[in-house]
């Protein structure tokens, strides 16, 4: 089991929209495509847009693993904290690092996190 910060772009609820504050989650999964999956489930019941602030899409757009555990008995996959409103942590993290490349609707390893 491990534990990701899970990221989309921005938040509704600031007028820049994707370029805003970011929408972070902490989250513990077998994986950072499951992390993502559970963040994606949640960010559907969240509104994309408030009065005039510019849209942001309802998925996760970056996954910073930020520590694992070899310890898995009795411990599911959830959401333990957010959604919480911040700049996203990703940079020279050291930990795995992803991001979302749309076009491929994939999610590729992203050197942000080398030191």
């Amino acid at each position: 089991m491990n534990i990701y910060i899970v990221t989309r772009w921005g938040n509704p609820f600031e007028k820049d929209g994707p370029d805003g504050k970011d929408t972070n989650y902490l989250v513990q999964a077998f994986s950072h495509t499951e992390a993502a999956e559970l963040v994606n489930e949640n960010l559907q019941h969240w509104p994309t847009k408030e009065g005039n602030n510019r849209e942001v899409e309802n998925l996760a757009h970056s996954i910073v693993q930020v520590s694992s555990n070899s310890l898995s008995d009795n411990i599911k996959p959830q959401i333990i904290h957010g959604p919480w409103i911040e700049s996203a942590i990703i940079a020279r993290s050291g930990m795995p690092c992803w991001e979302k490349d749309n076009e491929i609707n994939e999610w590729e390893e992203s050197a942000h996190g080398n030191s």
